[in-house]
């Protein structure tokens, strides 16, 4: 055996029984045995965010070959309601450990806006500060530190911004938008009276029925319609445009009716009374959340011809301006401006006043005697399908128990033949 190998043979054998030395020296220090071992479970430096539970972790200690769980004196003064650093102590016989906690706040404010993003003002109309509510996981009352900033002119048409910023104590900084749109009021709409030269004789609207799903013309001149954009029936295509005409009675299916069409994805257009509006305020809100629209069907439901002319004319346009309002009152969104005269009556006075108010008039192509609120669900349904044509405005009214009962039949039977369903805003324009 050469001398080199017996070195190197030594070299290993030293450094082996020096690994076996230390390994020994570590497992009786850890069981104890040379004193007793002390360590934190977890890091001697931790983090919490304010007002969060602070999980203790706690120590192992442990003494010839024994874990100690009992005579250990644990001291702290933790607060995780407020910021700063704090300690945790642990003593056993004449040992101690410490571990520091840092309560922090990193997270800034959450501000949720009250009421919508997105807010209309009428135009000369004070602004009113709807607000914001204030969340931080400090639990600080920043209200008073929150600084709304905006230059809104009520008496300027236009857009505006208000900023909302806040800081909490830490410094975290939270910002947040409104868009505030002022707008011309309604109410303040008024027409220049110009219209005696037009024929107010009063007409009910009727057409004649698509026996074999053809599509109709109309029973009144074209042209008129076309120039005080008047409408019976949609594109030349496979679109159906429901509509439905609510008064307010005592008895209806309009709810039943509205979730059959959200439970297929099918909108709607509804022309209703101001009263109804306001009275439904909450079946409004949802109306709009789903898809469907609402139309002016006026506020009190009158003859409409009876009101236009110089001495009515005031109170024609508030018919319709004031229903407007009451749409806006309670979706918080302009609706569009559509309106259906009371019973399907009109003029061609009426036409051209309703245009000059900015709104477009809907009639229908399909419609039956559907008042009575005994039709039958057999009835009802032969009467939708047996009529059905492409662009067809179906007129119909929720207090038939009917309509409501054959409505998921008919939405059904006209998508298996191809149609689908939109609203009457959406048809282009003539």
């Amino acid at each position: 055996m050469s001398k080199s190998f017996k070195k190197k043979m030594i070299f290993l054998l030293t450094f082996f029984l020096c690994l076996i030395l230390i390994g020994m020296f570590v497992f009786l220090r850890y069981q104890g045995v040379l004193g007793t071992y002390m360590r934190l479970i977890g890091h001697k430096y931790v983090e919490v965010e304010i007002n969060e539970a602070y999980e203790e972790k706690g120590i192992m200690i442990h003494k010839n070959f024994q874990s100690i769980t009992k005579n250990i004196h644990i001291q702290s003064n933790v607060n995780t309601e407020k910021l700063g650093q704090y300690e945790i102590s642990y003593t056993f016989e004449n040992q101690q450990i410490v571990r520091y906690v840092n309560v922090k706040d990193t997270q800034p404010p959450v501000m949720t806006l009250i009421e919508d993003a997105h807010m209309i003002l009428f135009q000369n109309e004070p602004y009113e500060e709807a607000g914001v509510e204030i969340y931080d996981n400090s639990k600080e009352d920043l209200m008073s530190k929150l600084k709304i900033t905006h230059h809104i002119d009520p008496s300027v048409i236009g857009e505006y911004k208000v900023n909302y910023t806040v800081s909490d104590q830490a410094g975290n900084h939270s910002e947040l938008e409104r868009i505030v749109e002022v707008v011309e009021n309604p109410l303040s709409m008024n027409l220049h009276y110009h219209y005696d030269e037009l024929d107010n004789q009063r007409q009910g609207w009727w057409i004649k029925k698509a026996n074999d799903h053809e599509r109709k013309p109309p029973t009144y001149d074209q042209k008129l319609m076309e120039q005080y954009q008047t409408y019976y029936i949609g594109e030349d295509e496979k679109t159906i445009y429901l509509t439905f005409d609510e008064g307010g009675k005592d008895k209806t299916y309009i709810k039943e009716i509205t979730d059959i069409l959200n439970n297929h994805d099918v909108d709607a257009t509804y022309f209703l009374t101001r009263n109804y509006i306001l009275k439904e305020a909450d079946f409004m809100r949802e109306l709009s959340a789903s898809g469907h629209e609402i139309g002016n069907h006026t506020r009190t439901h009158p003859d409409m011809t009876q009101l236009a002319n110089a001495q009515g004319s005031e109170l024609f346009v508030k018919e319709l301006m004031e229903t407007q309002r009451a749409i806006y009152e309670v979706t918080k969104k302009m609706p569009p401006l559509i309106f259906r005269f009371p019973k399907g009556d009109f003029s061609l006075r009426c036409l051209a006043m309703v245009s000059d108010l900015g709104y477009r008039t809907y009639f229908w192509s399909h419609a039956y005697d559907d008042y009575s609120a005994d039709v039958s669900k057999e009835a009802a349904y032969n009467n939708l399908i047996s009529h059905l044509h492409q662009g067809a405005i179906y007129l119909l009214h929720p207090a038939n128990k009917g309509n409501y009962e054959a409505m998921e039949d008919f939405i059904l039977e006209a998508k298996r033949q191809g149609y689908s369903f939109e609203l009457v805003s959406q048809i282009k324009k003539v």
